[in-house]
């Protein structure tokens, strides 16, 4: 949570919006989590990512 002062949306469009960015950030972290226990297998084998 951000310490940035956040005004309640106002119309059901604003809303909407809202929703839709908590949901995509919601499935970044999870897209991140993922990618952090791929990495973590890929160390545990001895291999190294390619970049």
């Amino acid at each position: 949570m951000s310490n940035i002062a956040v005004f309640p949306p106002r119309t059901t469009k604003e809303r909407v919006r809202v929703a839709d960015l908590e949901n995509a950030r919601a499935r970044m972290l999870r897209v991140a989590a993922e990618l952090d226990r791929i990495l973590a297998a890929l160390s545990q084998h001895s291999l190294k990512p390619a970049c």
